[in-house]
Parts: C-alpha cells; sequence; structure tokens
C-alpha cells in the first residue's frame, strides 16, 4: 500500500488481501456484517479509567469508561488478526507512554496530569547521532531509576532563568552532542522540572515568559511541541503554488477523561502532536450528504470531514453511533444470517443515559493509501457492486407506461447503437392515489400502476430478458437490470394491494387504516414489509414476480430524520440502506444477491452497501465542479461508488453542458443521466452535442473491465478507483492539492475533465494540467495523441468539445472491451491496451460472476494478465498473455477467448506487422477519431480464438 509496484503484482495481492478481509471481518457465513467484541488482547493496554487499542502502527482506539464493544455503524471490526508491534511503559508519575513505529502516545490519568509539578508526562523523543538512530533515554530501567532519583543525565545542569522558568541550555553541554530539537525535548524530559528547552547557541537571553526557546542564528521560528515550545530546525520551505481551500474544522470532542493535559500523540513521521482540542486545519475532506442538503458553491466547505489530512492526523468520534447487537437476526428478514441494530440501547443513551468516549486516532502522516486501508480494515471492505452497474444507465423522472418507455427511449437506444445495461424508473411506475384518498402518497408505493403497466410480471420479465415487442417498435433486444423508486419514509398507505397482510404480519391495528410506519427500530415491521412488498421474494398477490433487481431509496436525510417516526435519535437513512442490502444479500437467490441500493450518503460506514445518489442537483457548471470534487474525495471515507444525475435533475443543460457532464460520467463511478420531468429534456439524441455524448457513452462501455477490476482492488485494500492525485503523487508537494478536478482512475488513468464553457468566440477551452511525479512512473501518455510527456511537465490543453484531456502512465496496460460493446455483461474478448512509453509493462484484467457475493464469501473469480517488452533495438515488442488463473473453480462463461491489441505511445504506423502464436494477426490503424478510440492507435487482432488456460503470445514489429 505504500509502495508502487507493477499492476500486475498488486492485483495478485489483492486476490490475497481480498479473501483475508473478507475473512477478517465477516462472520461464518462470509458476509462483511459484523464482528462484535474488543481488539485482539495483546492490543490492549488499560490504565486507570482509559484502554487503548494499538490496532495499526497508525491507528490506536482510546476509550474511557464504560467500555463498549459492540459493532458500530462506523466500526465493525477491531479484531485485526496482526498486532502491530508496540512497547507501552508506565513513568513513576503516572504517566501511560505507548510507542509504534509511527506514533508515540502519552497519557496521564486527569488526577495525575493535574498535580503540582508534574510535567503532564513530558515527550518521550529520539534523536539521531552520526546517522543512526539513538534513544536518549537509554534502557527503560535506567531511565526510570534516573527519573526516580529526580537527576538529570550526567553533565546536564538545570537552571532557572530570571522569571523562574526551569531550563537546560544545551549549548552548555557540547559533550551530549544533541543535534535535533527532537534530542533537546527528551534531554529536558529526564527531568521532571523542566518545562522548556533550549536549542541555542548562546548569543542571547530569551524572553521566556511566553516559553520562547533560544534560537541558533540560522532559525527563524519556533513551533509548539507538547506543551514545549521548540526552535525550528528544518530550512523554510521553498515557495509553492496555492492550495485550493480547505474543508472546515470537524468538530472536536470532549472527554471528562482525555484533555489537553492528560492526552498526546505524536505522528512521529511529521513531528507533529496532537491533543484534544487540537484544530484540525488541514484535514482533505470526505463526501457530502447530497445536493438537497449542500449547495455546490459550497464546495470544498461543505465536505465531511475525511480520515487524511495535511495536519498528519485525524480523529474519528464513535461515541455515540448506533450499536449493532450482539445477536443476529433470526426472523426471515435476514434469515439469521446478520445483526440487527441494537436501537433502543442507542435510543436510551441519546436520551441521558452514559456517554461513553470511543475514540480512533488515525496519524497518518503522508502514508495516504496506507491509513485508508486501516479504515476499511475498522469499517469493513469497500463492497463490489454488481457489473452491470459499470454500464451505461438510463433514467427520467416522466410518467411512462410499457409502451412509452419502449417508444420514447428504448428505440432510441436501438436505432443510434447505444450501450444500456440499467433501467431505473422514478416514481411515476407506481400507483399514484393523490386525488383519490388523502391518506395515500403519491410519491411512494408498492403496486405497479396497471394503468400503465397492465401486465407488470410480463414487463418485468421483458426488461430482464430483452424481449421487447417488435410490433411496437425497435429495442435493444438485450436483459438490462431494473431498479424502481420508493420514497419508504413516508410508510405504507392502505391504498397498496397488500396493506392488510403488512399490517396483519407486523401487527398494526388502527379502525382508520393509517399509513403503517416505516418503523426502522421494529424488526416485526420491517420483516412483514419486506415478506410481502420488498423483499426479492415476496410472497404479496399483486407484488410476486413484480420486484425489481434493485431499489432506488429516495427522500432526502431531512425527511428520513422527521418522517420514521424515531426522530433525530438514530439515522434512519443509513438503518434502511443496510436492511435493504441483508434483505438482498441474504433472501434472494444465491446466483443474485450482490446488493445495489441507490439512497443518498449518511455517515461512515455506508460504503459496505453499495451505492450512492448524489441527489437532486440543479443543472449549472457549478454543480459539475462540485460533483467532480467530492467524487474524488469520497476516496477518503471509503465511499467509492457515487452516482450523479449527468445533466442535472433541476432545469435543462446547455448542449455542452451535458456533454461534458457526459464525459466526466465516462470516467466517474457509476454513469447515470436523470432529470426532472415535463420540459426537462434528457434524450441524448435531442442533443446537437449528442455526437460527443455517444462518445462519451462508448468510451464508458470500454472501460468497464478496467472499473471492474480496480473494484476487485478496492474490495480487498480499501482503495477507491476514483483517487484524489495525492494517493499517487508526492503528498509533501503542494502541486498535489492544488486543482480540484485533476484525479486518477486507479494509478495509470489521469483524467481532468472540462468543467466550465468553451469562451465566446472559441472551439476549444484551454485548461492546465499538471502530470505528477511518483515512484515508477517514467513518462505520461497523452490518451489523444499518444505524446509522451515528462513527469513534472505542466501543459496547457486546448479541449475542443469532442476533447477529455488524460493521460496515461507510460507502461501500463489497460484491460479495455471492442470499441463496439453495447453491453457489458457479455463476456466479450479483451483488447489490451499498451501504453509502451516504457521498456516493460503489464496490466491485468479481473472477472468474476457479476452478480452474486462470492467473489467476497469465498473469493471465487478469475484473473489474467498481460505482461511486455522491447527488444534491446527497439524494434520487436513481445507481449505475453497468461492463462486465465481461476479461484474457487470459476472461469469466465465462454469456451474461447478472442485477444487482440491497441498500441499507443510508441513507432507504430502502416508499418507495424505482428503475429500471434506465430500466426499472421491482422493489423490496422484508426483513422476516425472518437474519444473510444483516438486516430492513429494501432489495432491488433488474433487470428483465432485460445482456450482459456492457454498462454498466448503476440510478437509485434515496427
Amino acid at each position: 500500500l505504500t509502495s508502487r509496484k507493477t499492476q500486475m503484482v498488486l492485483l495478485e495481492r489483492a486476490f490475497v488481501v481480498l479473501v483475508a478481509a473478507a475473512a477478517a471481518v465477516s462472520p461464518a457465513n462470509g458476509t462483511a456484517v459484523c464482528t462484535a467484541g474488543p481488539a485482539n488482547p495483546s492490543a490492549i493496554v488499560t490504565h486507570g479509567e482509559a484502554r487503548f487499542s494499538v490496532l495499526s502502527p497508525r491507528v490506536i482506539r482510546a476509550e474511557a469508561s464504560p467500555f463498549d464493544d459492540r459493532c458500530t455503524f462506523m466500526a465493525v471490526n477491531r479484531q485485526w488478526a496482526a498486532v502491530p508491534p508496540f512497547t507501552k511503559t508506565v513513568l513513576p508519575n503516572g504517566t501511560l507512554v505507548i510507542e509504534t513505529s509511527e506514533v508515540l502516545l502519552q497519557f496521564t490519568p486527569p488526577a495525575a496530569a493535574d498535580a503540582p509539578g508534574n510535567n503532564r508526562g513530558g515527550e518521550v523523543a529520539r534523536t539521531r547521532a552520526n546517522g543512526k538512530a539513538k534513544d536518549l533515554r537509554s534502557t527503560a530501567s535506567d531511565r526510570l531509576a534516573q527519573r526516580a532519583l529526580g537527576t538529570c543525565p550526567a553533565t546536564v545542569n538545570v537552571s532557572k532563568n530570571t522569571d523562574g522558568v526551569h531550563s537546560i541550555r544545551v549549548a552548555d553541554h557540547p559533550s551530549l552532542k544533541v543535534d535535533s530539537i527532537e534530542a533537546c525535548c527528551a534531554t529536558c524530559s529526564d527531568h521532571t522540572e523542566c518545562s522548556v528547552f533550549i536549542y541555542a547557541d548562546g548569543s542571547a537571553n530569551p524572553p521566556s515568559k511566553d516559553l520562547n526557546c533560544w534560537l541558533m542564528k540560522s532559525l527563524g521560528g519556533t513551533e509548539s511541541r507538547a506543551g514545549r515550545a521548540v526552535g525550528v530546525v528544518r530550512p523554510p520551505a521553498p515557495p509553492s503554488p496555492p492550495s485550493p481551500p480547505t474543508p472546515p474544522s470537524p468538530p472536536t470532542p470532549s472527554s471528562p477523561v482525555f484533555t489537553p493535559a492528560s492526552l498526546s500523540i505524536r505522528v512521529k513521521g511529521l513531528g507533529v502532536v496532537w491533543r484534544p482540542g487540537t484544530p484540525a486545519t488541514g484535514n482533505l475532506g470526505g463526501t457530502i450528504t447530497s445536493w438537497n442538503e449542500v449547495d455546490p458553491s459550497a464546495i470544498p466547505h461543505a465536505l465531511s470531514p475525511g480520515i487524511l489530512s495535511r495536519d498528519g492526523w485525524a480523529l474519528l468520534d464513535d461515541s455515540t453511533t448506533p450499536r449493532f447487537s450482539n445477536s443476529t437476526d433470526s426472523s426471515e428478514l435476514f434469515y439469521g444470517a446478520a445483526p440487527w441494530p441494537d436501537l433502543p440501547s442507542v435510543v436510551r443513551s441519546a436520551q441521558g443515559g452514559p456517554a461513553p468516549t470511543d475514540w480512533y486516532f488515525f496519524g497518518c502522516g503522508h502514508a495516504y493509501r496506507a491509513c485508508v486501508a486501516d479504515l476499511a480494515g475498522l469499517s469493513g471492505p469497500i463492497e463490489m457492486p454488481p457489473l452491470a452497474a459499470f454500464g451505461t444507465w438510463w433514467s427520467h423522472y416522466e410518467t411512462y407506461s410499457a409502451e412509452s418507455i419502449q417508444t420514447e427511449v428504448m428505440s432510441g437506444f436501438a436505432n443510434y447503437s447505444l450501450p444500456l445495461n440499467v433501467l431505473q424508473m422514478d416514481v411515476g411506475w407506481h400507483s399514484n392515489n393523490s386525488g383519490k384518498d388523502p391518506q395515500c402518497q403519491g410519491y411512494n408505493g408498492m403496486d405497479w400502476n396497471t394503468g400503465l403497466f397492465p401486465d407488470p410480471v410480463g414487463y418485468v420479465a421483458t426488461v430482464h430478458t430483452g424481449n421487447w415487442s417488435t410490433a411496437i417498435g425497435p429495442a435493444p433486444h438485450r436483459p438490462l437490470k431494473l431498479i424502481l423508486n420508493t420514497h419508504n419514509f413516508l410508510g405504507i398507505d392502505r391504498c397498496q394491494a397488500e396493506y392488510s397482510a403488512i399490517a396483519a404480519a407486523a401487527g398494526w391495528n388502527s379502525p382508520s387504516e393509517e399509513a403503517i410506519p416505516f418503523n426502522l427500530s421494529d424488526i416485526g415491521t420491517m420483516s412483514a414489509i419486506f415478506k410481502y412488498g420488498l423483499g426479492p421474494k415476496v410472497l404479496g398477490k399483486a407484488t410476486e414476480g413484480t420486484r425489481p433487481n434493485w431499489w432506488w431509496t429516495d427522500g432526502s436525510l431531512k425527511q428520513w430524520t422527521e418522517s420514521t417516526g424515531l426522530g433525530s435519535l438514530i439515522d434512519n437513512l443509513f438503518m434502511s440502506t443496510y436492511v435493504h442490502s441483508m434483505a438482498l444479500r441474504f433472501g434472494a437467490d444465491p446466483t443474485a444477491n450482490r446488493p445495489l441500493v441507490m439512497p443518498r450518503h449518511t455517515q461512515l460506514g455506508q460504503h459496505r452497501y453499495c451505492c450512492g445518489f448524489s441527489g437532486d442537483a440543479s443543472s449549472t457548471w457549478t454543480t459539475l465542479q462540485a460533483e467532480v470534487d467530492m467524487t474524488k474525495t469520497a476516496a477518503n471515507v471509503l465511499f467509492a461508488y457515487w452516482s450523479h444525475d449527468i445533466g442535472g435533475f433541476k432545469g435543462n443543460p446547455t448542449a455542452e453542458m451535458y456533454a461534458r457532464w457526459a464525459q466526466f460520467g465516462a470516467v466517474s463511478p457509476m454513469w447515470r443521466s436523470h432529470g426532472t420531468k415535463n420540459d426537462n429534456e434528457r434524450r441524448y439524441w435531442e442533443y446537437s452535442s449528442f455526437p460527443q455524448i455517444k462518445e462519451a457513452m462508448m468510451f464508458r462501455a470500454r472501460l468497464a473491465p478496467l472499473l471492474y477490476t480496480l473494484a476487485a482492488e478496492a474490495f480487498g485494500t480499501g482503495i477507491a478507483p476514483i483517487r484524489p492525485l495525492y494517493y499517487l503523487a508526492d503528498p509533501a508537494d503542494a502541486r498535489s492539492y492544488a486543482d480540484p478536478y485533476l484525479y486518477t482512475v486507479g494509478d495509470a488513468l489521469l483524467v481532468r475533465p472540462i468543467v466550465v464553457p468553451i469562451p465566446n468566440g472559441s472551439t476549444s477551452v484551454a485548461v492546465g494540467v499538471w502530470l505528477p511525479e511518483a515512484p515508477g512512473v517514467t513518462g505520461w501518455v497523452e490518451w489523444n495523441t499518444s505524446s509522451i510527456h515528462t513527469p513534472g511537465t505542466n501543459l496547457t490543453v486546448n479541449a475542443g468539445l469532442s476533447d477529455l484531456p488524460m493521460f496515461v502512465r507510460a507502461g501500463a496496460v489497460l484491460p479495455l472491451l471492442p470499441i463496439t460493446t453495447l453491453d457489458v455483461t457479455v463476456p466479450n474478448a479483451t483488447v489490451w491496451t499498451l501504453f509502451t512509453g516504457a521498456t516493460t509493462g503489464n496490466g491485468t484484467r479481473y472477472w468474476d460472476d457479476g452478480t452474486s457475493t462470492k467473489y467476497g464469501d469465498s473469493g471465487v473469480s478469475a484473473m489474467q494478465t498481460l505482461s511486455y517488452s522491447w527488444n534491446a533495438a527497439g524494434t520487436e515488442l513481445t507481449c505475453t498473455i497468461s492463462p486465465i488463473k481461476p479461484r474457487g473453480g470459476f472461469l469466465p462463461p465462454t469456451v474461447a477467448h478472442w485477444h487482440s491489441l491497441e498500441l499507443r505511445g510508441g513507432p507504430f504506423g502502416k508499418q507495424t506487422r505482428a503475429t500471434f502464436n506465430g500466426a499472421a494477426a491482422g493489423v490496422t490503424t484508426v483513422a476516425i477519431h472518437t474519444l473510444a478510440s483516438p486516430a492513429g492507435s494501432v489495432l491488433v487482432k488474433a487470428p483465432s480464438a485460445v482456450g482459456l488456460s492457454a498462454q498466448a503470445t503476440f510478437v509485434v514489429t515496427v
């Protein structure tokens, strides 16, 4: 996680981590739900009222009694298999010292911390002498003896300044060879009265009343460390480009046990010290709830706090997060396989019960990837969406009928040969009783409107099979996934056909037949609703055979909080997402039980229940800009799969804006267009920018194997497919943060969506792109031109309406689909796309069944790699494709495999020739430029298919 290696090695490791991660966070049935209990006993240190759990070298859980080891909505696994090496020491003054390779914690129980003469634990520190690590504390026994005697190390004299401040003047003791501020701190710590240390050349007396140091002549300032003022030894940093504004500091939790006087943690890599109440000024942000709660113009200030920070640390307060029960749900809702949230105890706590302190300190420093992986270890893996979700979606808030959806929408997809995998339907699909019965809600319902869909069972079957009626008109004859909208926070009203059955099963007795509340605190009500209305195997006469593959659980956080009868005591939308996800995981057919639920975002932990809907966005450039920014930073809270309304929901995008939004959609987690009803046209072919929108859709379909492979990596490592630039580039370089719209897809594809209109009178917009330096990166190949650029270069790209600035790491091999792909779930051959600006390179493609949870439960999957190398003369390129490597007996559902290459970034052209397993291979050069396949790309196609277990070799001569 902390070093960039080849994609092949990373994926090999990801498969091992993937299975290990699933086992680590899962009960016996393999699901990533909850592993209750404290950390490994050898990781726990209890000191008075405090308990610390060392989960990783960077992560420490800090609790104040009473301790609560139930899983929370955020923390579902504290029982990590490996306990990191650490030391623990209790000093004579009662201070506990815990030290790992990355952080140093000191805790003095409050009574002792406030005692006169106590130096509040001091900061134990290390220095370097003659280039080697040296522990100034010597042996623990020697140091404890010195502290007990109240003496300093030999030759160190403690003096008192004129204002009574005790200090040590290091310049008076050259024999100590103290050459760093850490060494000064350690020297001062060795005497209980020392409250300020001085690292000086003896030229002047200090103004000690403010605890300033005597400064060496080369120093320019001081900084605070562990309650002391410390001379700044490092030279001043050179000026750097301005950084974008940072999110606001997250709220600071308080605790009677953990106070600034009692607790401090030093992040050793950066030398910063955190204490309770330290402002979090450099937090890099997480994501938003939805555009219903957040003004896009407020980004990035409206972002939730993330786990990463330029401060080097982040604090997660889990004290009041709802808990899961220690027992599993035994009803038919989860079939005894998952825990039910322990809501009554949460409610009691919120109403005045004991409030424990439960914090997680992340001392990330600049180890961003490692810290995000730690969060995934604590909060559960990033679950993979179904494969179809990585294709394109159609959605529009219109009251369609079974006929009009075909004549007005599906016909366009067929006539224009557009890719499509998911049909999403807004509220118009269900019975709308507005005006007929005032107790019935037009925005919610479980019954199909038979006036519009006379045969709901038949219509659902048509969507699933692709057998549309040719008598009505053309349609894409391929299976689609169906996702339907609900507003369940409104409850189940009496106009629903299964109202009586649900009421009886839930024990709901209302003489006036009021709506059954969607009471997420009551397992009986939830079980009844899913049994007869929402579950994958419903028993209701009006609902059986009419359920979708997935549910879109609409409604803002405010609506979910105020309308479910539970008020603000628990996170109702999170609960709804959990219940929907678990009901599908455990109630559906095992071959199709991979959940997808689409609510807005609520809090940490929701990444376990894919996916997210960002709410009712306005059709503005500001919204597009905000979506690019907050989508990439969502990786900092593991929320990897945002789905946005491409084009915006409210208002009409211009043709240019719609095209730019579609381009961003192609390189975002999910591609889904949407808009409100009536005059808000969203059919792509009705826009003058349709050629550019279609190119973006075709490009998106091509990317599916790459995105799916990255999804497998995300499940195994916690690193989301869409990542901020500072995951790859140097976190110490301000340029890694400067452009909020520059990010990477994996580690190989650098993208910079266009988020402003083309200036009047021009045909393009100029945008600056910084090509980052990073370990292992020798060059960046421009997607459109195949030009190779040096890392560290600042480019100006002039992007016309058809252009999306993208660069690929030299040596990368991207697994793509053919440019004619319309269905990403068909087991097509792989188009290995080589960016050969490096002498060697490789890439990997991942497969699983795309619909079940077997990938995580037992690692059932497969992978294949391509590696290439140039000969010494640079005239011959050899590409070796491995056999498909099955895990758990899985192989892609195809008898043989067709391979092809797409070559970029090398001396390729009309003279290029190739063989495949010794036989001549076809070579063509792309003449017509599209976003999906730029002009000048050289295509090499195998003359025959090969078996899945066969190795294959292309040899390309230039």
